[in-house]
């Protein structure tokens, strides 16, 4: 909700308790100051201030307002609401309410504006603890009310009881009650919005680790083969890595992708792979037509036949075979076991990849299995 519709909506609802107070004669004073720190209690939150901030907003914003909703009184009925003014007395009060309570409004939040750009601004707390500020409320209405004893000997009425139990003490608590569960489930929000951002960030990291990873293995080689003096395959493998980059930068921004693009890529990636290995590599691929419109993470396919091509051997006497299907609701990689003795030592970037897109973005966790003969990676299917 805009900052600006809140103060509105608090002022009617000042100007409404008042006016109803003036007809009613019932005294209201403290619920008008209840208001108030409800108002700047949500105009803090609105604009994402912390601690410090809300407990001298509510202090200020209340003992402000209640000076300065003197002088508004006085003005309004010497300039606006006459002496000749119909239902005078009605009206005046209601009105210097509405109005002292837009100013104060307003004024807390060009406050909070040139607070946010100066550097003691560090945002919302994320570990905000919420009883100081409830401490704070009760402690402004203990003020107030003792306030309010010493000057009116009139303040209760007749009506002492029920004023006390009904009005101040049951109000109290539920505004109280209220703004406690407001912070509290604010702090839940903020946590949620920090993981969120830690797990966008571990994303764009590791997708950064990844890609230069992908090229550089993609420039060996290619460099293998110019070696080798194969100029056709050379143009060739040029062709298919242009096919393959041009998936990576169509889809850098997905989360998912469908699994009929994936396994079309991988098949791309393959034909790469083969052009290094013309023996030894045998990738199969077995997905049904029922499976094909379902999702996985982008990459995740290829990132496992990469790591079983980089770490397993692969060769003419020792072939190299690669299996990719649909279980369940997994899909999964399987590769022979056959780890080269001189294998490069693995960073893990592309599995903890895999592993966080799947538990941080869909909760769902990816399954390995190994025998000594297999190596099994399963993608849960989206």
């Amino acid at each position: 909700m805009n900052k600006y519709l809140i103060v509105l909506l608090f002022a009617l609802l000042h100007w409404a308790l008042a006016f109803c107070s003036t007809v009613v004669g019932f005294q209201v004073l403290l619920v008008l100051t209840l208001l108030t720190m409800v108002m700047s209690l949500f105009l803090s939150l609105r604009q994402e201030m912390g601690t410090v901030f809300m407990i001298i907003a509510v202090i200020v914003i209340n003992f402000t307002g209640l000076y300065l909703g003197q002088w508004i009184g006085v003005m309004v009925r010497r300039y606006i609401i006459l002496e000749s003014t119909p239902y005078r007395h009605y009206l005046a009060g209601p009105i210097s309410t509405f109005i002292t309570t837009v100013i104060l409004g307003v004024l807390q939040i060009l406050c909070a504006d040139l607070v946010k750009k100066t550097r003691w601004y560090k945002g919302p707390d994320t570990d905000q603890n919420p009883m100081p500020v409830v401490l704070v409320f009760v402690v402004v209405l203990v003020v107030r009310l003792v306030m309010l004893l010493r000057t009116s000997t009139t303040f209760f009425g007749e009506h002492i009881k029920l004023n006390i139990v009904i009005d101040y003490v049951g109000t109290t608590a539920i505004i109280v009650w209220m703004a406690y569960h407001v912070l509290l489930a604010r702090k839940d929000i903020l946590t949620e919005r920090r993981k969120r951002h830690v797990a966008q960030y571990n994303y764009d990291r590791l997708k950064t680790h990844i890609e230069p990873h992908f090229l550089f293995n993609s420039l060996n080689t290619l460099s293998s083969i110019v070696d080798a003096g194969k100029n056709a395959d050379a143009k060739r493998f040029i062709r298919k890595l242009a096919d393959v980059y041009r998936y990576l930068i169509e889809n850098e921004d997905e989360h998912v992708v469908c699994l009929g693009e994936e396994i079309h890529f991988v098949e791309q990636y393959a034909d790469l792979m083969k052009i290094r290995f013309p023996e030894g590599l045998d990738i199969r691929v077995s997905v049904g037509e029922e499976a094909i419109g379902r999702y996985v993470v982008p990459c995740s396919i290829q990132l496992l036949v990469e790591n079983a091509i980089k770490h397993n051997v692969v060769s003419a006497s020792q072939p190299l075979t690669i299996r990719i299907g649909v279980e369940g609701a997994f899909l999964f990689v399987t590769n022979d076991y056959q780890p080269k003795k001189t294998s490069q030592p693995s960073t893990g970037n592309g599995q903890r990849y895999i592993r966080r897109q799947y538990h941080d973005e869909m909760e769902k966790e990816v399954v390995i299995e190994q025998s000594e003969t297999e190596y099994t990676v399963k993608l849960p299917l989206l």
